[in-house]
């Protein structure tokens, strides 16, 4: 008896905790999934305010410059003299759109002729083509998401035209940078970056590289997708494994505790007032044990004592 409760002692805990550890680590799973899940709700609602924020700013430049009639005068002309071979006076348009580009809070201003050539710029373009086509279809304002390099950019074309007559677009941009990822991760309280359909790494708030797949279209365009990256994730190896056997190990043998009182001291007592009345003491009685098997035990056995004593 006293082996097999000794085994079952030392087997006890162990099992024990083992299973208090598998139902925190599943609590654990779970709390973990909710997080993520608010996290990435987060971050999706974040990603529509700035994108919101930058594009209406975006295009609010866009329609400023396109309704400065001094400036498109002056392009309109400088664009009217490069006929017969005469090229294009470049430096003077880029110096004039340096000076709106600043007043304006802009990144870069280039203009697109009639022909869809860029010809002046506070910075070296190539005709975004898709939405060039978007812009020259609508007759109006268009933006989107342009890829230059490794550098992606939040555009907007703006005709350029002079009494009703259209001579060109006005190319306005903002880049899409830290910076501006980090407005989406300081609103979310996660780490943002942007990938390509390739699965290139693009630009990023920080450097991680548990960004959660798949992510949200970037601006609205299919061609990019901006990805989330969790701070300060839960994770299982965090979890104090030790806790579980601690608290398994105390409350079983709290549990030990209780069945030595209940069941294994009161048969060893028994044994003892057996072996006793074996030798001929008859004087002694049992303890005052009431209900169940030790009960009726103490009852038989003082019976006896009575029967066989003087």
């Amino acid at each position: 008896m006293k082996r097999a409760l000794i085994a079952f002692g030392i087997a006890g805990p162990a099992l024990f905790a083992v299973g208090i550890a598998i139902a925190a680590w599943l609590t654990e799973q779970h709390v973990a999934a909710q997080v993520d899940a608010r996290a990435v709700r987060a971050f999706e609602a974040a990603q529509q305010e700035v994108s919101s924020a930058r594009l209406d700013k975006l295009r609010q430049r866009a329609r400023i410059l396109a309704a400065d009639g001094a400036t498109a005068a002056y392009i309109s002309d400088a664009l009217a003299q490069a006929t017969g071979g005469v090229p294009v006076d470049a430096a003077s348009i880029s110096d004039l759109l340096s000076e709106r580009r600043v007043e304006l809070d802009l990144d870069s201003i280039a203009v697109i002729d009639i022909n869809g050539k860029v010809v002046a710029g506070t910075r070296g373009w190539s005709t975004p083509q898709t939405l060039y086509r978007d812009a020259v279809a609508s007759g109006g304002l268009v933006a989107g998401v342009v890829r230059d390099g490794d550098k992606l950019h939040l555009v907007a074309l703006a005709p350029l035209q002079l009494s009703g007559v259209v001579d060109g677009h006005y190319l306005v941009s903002t880049a899409i940078d830290a910076d501006l990822l980090g407005d989406v991760a300081s609103l979310a309280l996660v780490d943002v970056a942007v990938f390509d359909r390739q699965q290139n790494l693009l630009t990023a708030s920080a450097e991680r590289s548990d960004w959660i797949a798949p992510g949200t279209p970037l601006f609205g365009s299919d061609a990019f997708e901006m990805r989330v990256a969790l701070r300060n994730a839960i994770s299982p190896s965090r979890w104090p494994w030790l806790l579980p056997w601690v608290l398994g190990t105390a409350l079983w043998v709290v549990l030990l505790m209780v069945l030595w009182r209940t069941a294994v001291a009161p048969f060893d007592q028994a044994c003892a007032l057996l072996e006793r009345a074996a030798r001929g003491n008859f004087h002694q009685r049992a303890p005052r044990w009431t209900g169940g098997t030790a009960g009726r035990f103490a009852a038989a056995f003082d019976a006896l004592m009575v029967k066989f004593g003087p």
